[in-house]
């Protein structure tokens, strides 16, 4: 793969007239001219070693410019769009180059917490298991099935994602009624089953990284996040410990079922348009995608999609600190 990468850059680079030394140096120097550094040192070194080493950084990227800070603004959190209580939406395109198709099923669950998360983490990682077993094993939908969390821009949600060479709509409703089907199931575990997803989620948020790299990633997350919750493991294992299998069931009814007015769901299928066993091209046109299901809107522009849609709020850090721009010094 990367080899292919490299081929198509070299392939752009020597047909794009206007890539000259001159031009290179010239981006350069305009690159450098406003840009916002951040160092994280962490290891076997004082303060004064990093902020030495900091300075080696800057002093470097000074060097032959005129250096502007970025502004605040500039710097300020990526916010997610909301999809909107009780909507369903479900976006669709054609995929000319491989046989199977994908479908991709999105709740939205609303802004993290250290509450919210818990409560979608431990959705997550009672679904995940069964997911695999239904929709892969026993229904035979495809070969990829998986159904995680997903974190994205203090936005928090579950995905399922299967590929498949079923109608994607067919597919989208087993998801559903799999869903559906776990209402019973959580209903009918036991306290000891119940407990058993507790301490597995609570072993995971809890374990210790095994390499200075590792510790070195976790914080550096939490400051691309700009949410400084160092403490975030054991800030959630406290709220987990006291998680009942009656308020993990409303929050599955509320947030998760179809049958929720406060349910938030995205889907998004890529549809095959291969004929199956035929390695030419289907013509699209001739095998027109059907209407959506009554209630779920479609998708057919991207920018009208989101210039409609509030966007969530920026979580807020969980220490006192400026927001990103207002220390800089370049």
């Amino acid at each position: 793969m990367q080899t292919y990468i490299a081929s198509i850059m070299n392939l752009f680079l020597f047909s794009f007239p206007a890539a000259t030394p001159e031009a290179l140096q010239q981006f350069i120097r305009d690159f450098l001219s406003r840009v916002h550094v951040e160092c994280l040192i962490y290891g076997n070194v004082t303060k004064s070693d990093a902020m030495d080493l900091a300075q080696i950084v800057e002093k470097h990227l000074k060097i032959n410019s005129i250096t502007l800070p970025l502004l605040a603004r500039q710097l300020f959190p990526k916010r997610e769009y909301k999809l909107g209580e009780g909507k369903s939406f479900l976006f669709r395109k054609n995929n000319q180059f491989h046989m199977a198709s994908c479908t991709l099923f999105y709740i939205q669950c609303g802004v993290q917490s250290d509450e919210n998360n818990v409560f979608t983490d431990l959705v997550a990682q009672i679904l995940s298991e069964p997911c695999n077993n239904v929709l892969r094993t026993k229904e035979q939908l495809g070969y990829i099935v998986f159904c995680s969390g997903r974190k994205m821009n203090g936005v928090q949600g579950i995905r399922i994602l299967v590929q498949s060479s079923q109608p994607t709509a067919y597919v989208e409703e087993r998801m559903e009624l799999f869903l559906d089907s776990m209402v019973e199931q959580i209903e009918n575990m036991t306290e000891e089953e119940f407990q058993r997803h507790k301490d597995a989620l609570a072993a995971i948020k809890l374990e210790k990284p095994r390499q200075l790299v590792s510790w070195f990633t976790k914080y550096w997350i939490e400051i691309g996040l700009q949410q400084y919750h160092f403490s975030r493991g054991h800030a959630e294992v406290a709220i987990l410990k006291g998680v009942t299998k009656a308020a993990l069931l409303d929050y599955y009814k509320s947030s998760i079922l179809r049958t929720s007015a406060r349910r938030q769901k995205l889907a998004i299928h890529i549809v095959s348009s291969q004929n199956d066993g035929d390695s030419g091209m289907a013509n699209v046109e001739e095998n027109p995608l059907p209407p959506p299901p009554k209630g779920v809107e479609l998708v057919t522009d991207l920018s009208t999609f989101k210039s409609s849609k509030e966007l969530y709020p920026v979580v807020q850090p969980y220490i006192d600190i400026r927001r990103k721009g207002a220390r800089s010094k370049l």
